[in-house]
């Protein structure tokens, strides 16, 4: 992974550079004519499905792979209840539900803790933000304490991640507020306000790397632009990403160097690498997937890398009125010039709009010990408010 500018790297000008390529369709699926009516199409070619939780009222998914690979998935569901499954050999099983008058989140988040547990944050609960350990011996609950007496009865958004440790730290994204950092020590909460964040400040995407570098992308108060923090063990820093668009998704090298996912209009999926040199510092350089003749479904899709740095992106491509297309686009590892060898595979074609908002709520992806990418969906019939949580993993990489 690159840690100091390369001999090919040198040959980039300026602090941005941007290759541009065509996405081909590399599954060998016919493309079928849109039909509103026809349920949709799994590439059961090059994917295997398995049910995750069916026929639920699903409000919000989270899903999280922890250091050894185990693979464990959170949902909200309509009944007020707080489902936790996890993955074996392909099948899941439910581990833990949890049940009450407030569990009722504007959104969740799931990370590894400690001894094969798992901690899962539920945003803006009756109570305020929980954060449940589950999955081990004993399960417990903890609330976020108010940072500064400000008021946390409406958080938005919050996104979770653990240290090497499996200690938890969460970003919360308060109504009003500036993004707040709250990290749970052997001596109790430590809150913090993130500088430099104001109350437009939105978050996309959180991650903690292996040596315990905590990296933060998040959309900044106007305008198509985002903004990637990293806060070292002895150095902080801070890099504008321009024309990222408002919705980012984070993947973290082993060595702390991050990629980063977004969309920029209905017909370009970008990503960038983060590179830094003695001469030019820091600096992004971005590959553009153009998307000939179709249109993105922006807002909800997701981004991991595999231990060569090999890149996964799942998103959606808009068919017709409440249907998509779920893909995976994935290119080599680096070599030679960056921005080259993509190709973008259909997973399911003709999703349905489904879930208890009548949206797509979840495109996700993570990697299972091997380095397999394991992708998630909601499954169900159009507009309906039961759906289906599922898992596709490729037959071969």
């Amino acid at each position: 992974m690159p840690h100091r500018i390369t001999e090919r790297l040198s040959r980039i000008t300026g602090r941005l550079a941007s290759v541009l390529m065509l996405l081909a369709l590399t599954a060998g699926c016919t493309r079928q004519p849109y039909n509103p009516d026809r349920p949709e199409i799994p590439n059961e070619d090059m994917f295997t499905f398995n049910p995750v939780l069916q026929s639920k009222t699903i409000w919000q998914v989270a899903v999280a792979s922890s250091p050894d690979g185990h693979i464990a998935a959170a949902v909200a569901t309509g009944y007020r209840e707080l489902i936790l499954l996890e993955e074996s050999a392909g099948a899941w099983s439910t581990i833990a539900t949890l049940s009450g008058g407030g569990l009722h989140p504007s959104s969740i988040s799931i990370a590894p803790g400690p001894g094969g547990t798992w901690w899962v944050l539920a945003a803006n609960t009756d109570v305020g933000q929980m954060l449940y350990r589950v999955g081990g011996a004993g399960d417990s609950s903890l609330v976020i304490p108010k940072y500064q007496q400000a008021d946390y009865d409406s958080v938005s958004y919050a996104a979770l991640a653990s240290d090497d440790q499996g200690r938890p730290v969460a970003i919360l994204q308060a109504v009003g507020e500036g993004l707040v950092r709250a990290a749970l020590t052997d001596t109790g909460w430590v809150l913090s306000e993130i500088p430099q964040t104001g109350i437009y400040s939105t978050i996309n995407d959180f991650a903690i790397d292996a040596p315990g570098q905590e990296h933060l992308v998040y959309h900044i108060s106007s305008g198509d632009d985002g903004q990637y923090r990293r806060v070292g063990l002895d150095t902080t820093i801070t890099e504008l990403i321009t024309n990222s668009g408002e919705i980012l998704a984070l993947a973290v090298t082993s060595d702390g160097y991050p990629f980063v996912a977004g969309s920029v209009g209905q017909n370009n999926l970008l990503m960038w690498q983060l590179f830094d040199s003695e001469t030019a510092g820091f600096y992004w350089v971005s590959e553009t997937l153009s998307i000939m003749g179709e249109e993105l479904y922006v807002g909800n899709f997701d981004l991991c890398l595999n231990p060569e740095v090999k890149p996964y992106i799942a998103f959606a491509i808009w068919r017709g009125p409440g249907r998509f297309n779920l893909n995976m686009a994935t290119r080599p590892p680096q070599s030679g010039q960056i921005g080259y060898g993509w190709s973008l595979i259909p997973v399911v074609e003709d999703l349905a709009r489904v879930g208890a908002t009548n949206r797509m709520t979840v495109f996700k992806v993570v990697l299972d010990t091997d380095g397999t990418p394991h992708f998630f969906y909601l499954s169900g019939g159009s507009g309906e408010t039961i759906s289906s949580l599922w898992e596709a993993v490729p037959i071969s990489q």
